[in-house]
């Protein structure tokens, strides 16, 4: 068998780096945060999320959902597509790389949360996206995590209903007629912006695994997260989660919580890059629930305009190994980004693309590495 990881290195020679063309119409690019995403035919396919298109956040700009649709075709080259989302405009839904395409499920058109589901798919042969429906969601969701395992679609946690929540659904994309099955919870707070991916245990078989996000407690108060859990796909309806290791790499000093990361399943391995720094995220939603008045408004101002460097976001790009239950540091990306679009494409080809840069900042830069495979018994 052949497997792909991280060979450890920080050198910038290892990644190349690309950028979003501008939307149809256009002459730049802002970049975007929290789209659908994923691998059909071989391409990478992004689509909708949000900008500032006026003004940054940190002047008072205004968020705007998105309908761009974007393909990174195998030859490593960007094209726009010149259809929209089926939907109209939509950020923060969730995403599930399938064997029949990707699946897209909910989000928020800037004035409500979203229920609706479809499956987007990359045409080569006509070079254009095809969009099919598949069944709404009983509940709205934003800001969850998603995995596709052959046709089997896996969404959790964000908020559902408009409020955060542990909710965990599957489809059957050979049975869509059946709707979505809703399995047990995940344990723990409910959780919003995790990371979540499947990886296979060896002779236990594949598992969906959800880790970080941000907590809600009773009282309303937040915290970043740094759990983990695991789910049995062949226990299906009569499974149950399991802890898997908290998100702290061999060596790390503290552990990290993934919140509003990315990740991505290969093989018995899970790939993880961004997220919120604890300290920072938690204080700043302290202060900002604290505040009030002209406070409020000069610690926001404050907190938008800081250098990037001082969000401390996660740089650091991480691996779970499923079998063994073990983080580790594999490498460093060339700039810490939350939301962003992250997928492994044929070939071993690691793609981290657009995402935030620092609150209320967008990029349009993509970076690329590839892979070092390696053979395992």
């Amino acid at each position: 068998m052949i497997a792909w990881a991280a060979a450890a290195s920080t050198a910038a020679k290892d990644w190349t780096r690309s950028a979003l063309p501008p939307p149809p119409g256009e002459t730049k690019q802002l970049g975007v945060a929290r789209p659908f995403y994923g691998v059909s035919n071989g391409a990478l396919l992004l689509a909708g999320g949000s900008n500032f298109p006026d003004a940054p956040a940190s002047e008072g700009g205004t968020k705007a959902c998105r309908d761009e649709i974007y393909v990174r075709l195998p030859s490593g080259q960007w094209q726009t597509i010149a259809r929209k989302l089926p939907n109209g405009a939509v950020a923060e839904g969730v995403s599930a790389t399938t064997a029949r395409g990707i699946v897209c499920v909910g989000g928020t058109d800037g004035r409500r949360d979203l229920a609706e589901a479809f499956l987007m798919a990359w045409d080569p042969a006509a070079g254009d996206v095809t969009f099919a429906p598949l069944p709404r969601l009983p509940k709205t969701i934003r800001m969850g995590v998603g995995a596709g395992w052959r046709t089997q679609v896996l969404i959790a946690c964000g908020e559902q209903g408009g409020a955060p929540s542990n909710g965990f659904w599957h489809l059957d994309l050979d049975r869509p007629d059946a709707g979505w099955t809703e399995l047990p919870p995940l344990p723990g707070l409910p959780r919003s912006q995790p990371v979540g991916a499947i990886a296979l245990r060896g002779a236990q078989g594949p598992a969906f695994y959800v880790c970080g996000g941000g907590g809600a407690a009773h009282d309303g108060t937040l915290a970043a997260l740094t759990d983990g859990y695991s789910f049995d796909l062949a226990a299906g309806a009569s499974g149950a989660w399991r802890p898997a290791a908290p998100v702290q790499p061999v060596g790390s000093p503290k552990p990290i919580s993934l919140l509003g990361g990315s990740a991505c399943g290969l093989g018995s391995v899970i790939i993880c890059a961004g997220g919120f720094d604890n300290e920072v995220w938690d204080e700043a939603v302290r202060e900002l629930g604290r505040l009030r008045g002209e406070e409020l408004a000069a610690y926001r101002r404050d907190y938008l305009t800081r250098p990037v460097a001082d969000y401390r976001w996660n740089r650091r790009l991480l691996v779970y190994d499923a079998a063994a239950d073990v983080w580790a540091s594999a490498d460093e990306v060339p700039e810490a980004r939350c939301g962003a679009a992250m997928a492994v494409l044929p070939g071993g080809v690691l793609i981290i693309a657009s995402g935030e840069d620092k609150p209320g900042s967008r990029s349009p830069l993509a970076f690329v590495r590839q892979l070092t495979a390696r053979k395992t018994t």
